[in-house]
């Protein structure tokens, strides 16, 4: 009982003292602005949040391609390379592709030694396996085991292989639409395995050729003169829903030929069964680009967007809508307008104090998809752009710190740090829930603000990382005059 009552009292104690203490602190007046008549008039200052609306005129433009030929490292011994093959009409993008490759091979005898195919060689199949290191598709377009068939042509002239081709290379002048070896069939298998027809006048021919004159294997130059490779285009009449990435193995994607011969002295009797291999691109043991695989893209857009490629003078017309396409495709120019400037003299004038200076604390780039709503769309999209002051799409020098000065005008952008594993906070990515893509560019409104003279020209195209993947994406943005046109919020204060 006694310790029942000490608990009572003391909790009677603390309740009095809450009482005292909530009366005394509602009784003290609280005054915000309590010492600011000793802040000298020159250090005031005041924050305040704008919008400016449609602030920038819209273009669209279409630069150096990428490359997709052979790419040798500085060492001469290592390199990379990017096939594509697939068709796709863009269903929810509106951006459509059409990816053909030109294909060399480099033939490897299964002897070091061999200087005979034997008596009688005579060929039993020719193979062609298509083997991905890497693989993926233009997403949510079709069924994945939608099936495209190819047209393989053969090569009367080859492209030099010392030389860096681009996705907008016009293989016409390599081949002739009369020289179709045969047709393949692609689907979305992880491996491909098209059998070349030998029955056939093309196939046959091709195939006994490549056993008539041993001497032309003595060297893989040689042997390319002979043999200057295939080109694999859509036919145009199969389905073209969806597209496939290849990244092609260059070790295991080749041609197969197998054959047999004969006894010389028995010329009836069945010999040998064996094969020759013939990879695509060069050995890892050539210290110089001897053949080389080449990409082509071509991208299909609305009629507005093609007929206004590159037309980014002042004095254009421009755009209510545009686009940022992947693969050397075209991105969005934007020419920042003088009211953007004018915004920020008239914000100085504040509530009747002429202020000096303005501080950028935060800047947003808001621009909004042209479809909202469609979350395919989205998928297919590129999931992130960047706001460039200089844009190449040529990726030739790879693997050296050149590429670097290209993107010089993200706003706090630091290529090495991001491929690293981290992530700038610049933003560039789609908010979904508002259907537009929102980036940091305070660094770059701060420098504008406080020398108007710098680029009012920029570039809004995908983020770095995202091209130097090859990766598929597309996406329509609303521009000048549109009903959501380009905005930047602006967070500033202004200093007396």
């Amino acid at each position: 009982m006694i310790r029942s009552k000490s608990r009572f009292l003391f909790r009677g104690a603390a309740f009095a003292l809450g009482l005292v203490f909530g009366s005394l602190a509602g009784c003290t007046p609280v005054d915000d602005t309590l010492g600011q008549e000793y802040i000298p008039d020159a250090n005031k200052m005041v924050t305040r949040m704008t919008e400016i609306t449609d602030m920038a005129d819209t273009y669209v433009a279409q630069g150096d391609s990428l490359q997709m030929s052979l790419v040798y490292s500085s060492d001469g011994y290592s390199y990379s390379f990017y096939n594509f093959l697939g068709k796709s009409a863009g269903a929810h993008t509106g951006v459509g592709y059409n990816c053909s490759s030109l294909l060399q091979f480099t033939p490897y005898l299964e002897s070091y030694y061999s200087d005979t195919f034997g008596f009688n060689p005579t060929p039993d199949s020719l193979i062609l396996y298509l083997y991905p290191a890497s693989f993926s598709y233009l997403p949510n377009t079709a069924d994945y085991s939608n099936e495209q068939v190819y047209n393989f042509y053969t090569l009367h002239d080859a492209p030099d292989p010392t030389t860096a081709y681009m996705s907008d290379f016009d293989p016409s002048p390599y081949y002739n639409t009369s020289d179709l070896l045969f047709k393949g069939t692609l689907s979305g298998r992880t491996i491909m395995k098209l059998k070349i027809p030998i029955d056939t006048e093309p196939g046959k021919s091709y195939a006994e050729g490549l056993l008539n004159d041993i001497s032309i294997y003595e060297h893989d130059t040689v042997f390319l003169k002979t043999y200057k490779g295939l080109y694999a285009t859509h036919d145009g009449v199969s389905p073209s829903g969806a597209s496939y990435k290849f990244e092609l193995n260059s070790q295991y994607s080749g041609l197969v030929l197998y054959y047999h011969n004969y006894d010389e002295e028995n010329p009836a009797e069945r010999l040998d069964t064996a094969t020759v291999q013939y990879y695509l691109g060069p050995s890892y043991y050539d210290s110089a680009p001897i053949s080389t695989s080449i990409s082509v893209v071509k991208h299909t857009y609305d009629a507005q967007i093609t007929a206004a490629l590159n037309d980014t003078l002042p004095g254009d017309p421009t755009l209510t809508k545009t686009v940022v396409d992947a693969l050397g495709g075209a991105y969005t120019y934007l020419r920042f307008k003088d009211k953007v400037l004018n915004t920020v003299t008239e914000k100085l004038f504040d509530n009747g104090i002429q202020y000096s200076t303005m501080v950028i604390d935060k800047a947003t780039l808001e621009i909004a998809l042209d479809v909202t709503g469609d979350p395919v769309a989205y998928n297919e999209a590129i999931q992130r752009l960047g706001l460039m002051q200089t844009y190449k799409w040529n990726f030739y020098y790879l693997n050296t710190s050149n590429q670097y000065n290209f993107y010089a005008g993200i706003p706090d952008y630091n290529y090495y740090y991001e491929t690293q594993g981290s992530t700038l906070p610049y933003g560039g990515y789609i908010d979904r829930s508002r259907g537009v893509y929102t980036m940091d560019v305070t660094t770059y409104v701060q420098r504008l603000v406080t020398d108007p003279s710098k680029q009012k020209e920029m570039y809004l195209v995908p983020d770095l990382v995202y091209n130097l993947n090859y990766s598929f994406g597309a996406v329509y943005l609303k521009g000048t005059g549109s009903d959501n046109p380009v905005k930047l919020k602006l967070t500033y204060t202004l200093i007396k």
